[in-house]
């Protein structure tokens, strides 16, 4: 087992522009009504990665919320004309067998920003989508979606890791509270698949089980090791313990090494040594002595 450690990344946020809004609420006997309006247009977010700042600019911005006692409705939109599209609409009403509905589309029109999040992922371009619709209830909801990675590659820059294919599906039964996720994962004309189910139980610690599989995929490449593996693995844990288990076939490994420290290479315990020398040294024995050849090496 593999026990979890939190990564932290410190984000500080401020924020320039205008931001206008409404909030109503009235109330009567046993009826109440709460409406909610706020927009922003033209709005810079200061955010800092650590050492780093970028400035999001936010070009519309709206949150539209409406609720009383028998729904509650949601509206938001957020746009940023060089980062993302963020869609969200929802509806919950008292009166039906299946109360909700949500609705969430994400559109992150350029990856390059990630390198500021992490350096190692430095060299990713593209656009990344992704949408989500549950329906059901909140205890046990209906969710199914999608999401792709288009135009573009990932990179993990370490071990020369280009990723140009990233999608996949999800979706689950009303019952059982299981997300079924099946995904591809390509870099150049290989792929891997990463297929299985995660649980949204809380109380068991979101277990999870997934299959990994693929042959000849080009792992590492970099200037001195290239590696392709073929994975037959099963992943399974919770969100505090994770499990791997299974076998990797490394069908290509080329490896270039340009120097070995002191001491790595030593003689084994089972060789018996008749005669040493330094590198590069000239040995002579007893019966050549005369030999003016060898004296002459």
């Amino acid at each position: 087992g593999i026990d979890d450690n939190d990564v932290v990344v410190d984000i500080d946020g401020d924020i320039a522009g205008d931001i206008s809004g409404d909030v109503k609420f009235q109330k009567q006997s046993q009826q109440w009504q709460l409406n909610i309006l706020l927009e922003c247009n033209e709005t810079q977010i200061e955010l800092g990665f650590d050492d780093n700042t970028e400035l999001l600019n936010i070009n519309t911005a709206s949150l539209k919320l409406s609720a009383n006692q028998d729904h509650r409705e949601v509206l938001m939109n957020l746009t940023s004309a060089d980062y993302f599209d963020l869609g969200l609409t929802g509806d919950m009403s008292n009166a039906t067998e299946n109360p909700l509905q949500l609705d969430l589309n994400i559109k992150l029109k350029k990856l390059d920003w990630l390198e500021k999040l992490e350096p190692t992922l430095s060299g990713s371009r593209g656009q990344f989508q992704a949408n989500i619709n549950a329906t059901g209830t909140i205890a046990k909801p209906e969710v199914k979606g999608s999401f792709i990675l288009q135009e573009g590659q990932l990179s993990v820059l370490p071990i020369g890791l280009s990723l140009n294919e990233i999608k996949g599906d999800i979706k689950s039964a009303y019952a059982t509270n299981q997300l079924q996720i099946n995904s591809v994962i390509g870099s150049q004309t290989k792929q891997l698949l990463v297929n299985g189910q995660a649980s949204m139980n809380a109380d068991e610690g979101y277990p999870y089980a997934f299959e990994v599989t693929g042959s000849d995929f080009p792992l590492v490449r970099t200037a001195d090791i290239s590696m392709d593996v073929s994975p037959q693995l099963q992943v399974s844990g919770t969100q505090n313990l994770h499990y791997i288990k299974g076998k990797i076939t490394v069908p290509l490994l080329d490896m270039l090494i340009t120097s070995v420290p002191e001491g790595a290479v030593s003689v084994s315990p089972d060789v018996v040594v008749i005669q040493s020398k330094e590198v590069g040294a000239v040995h002579i024995d007893e019966g050549d002595a005369g030999n003016d050849f060898v004296k002459n090496k």
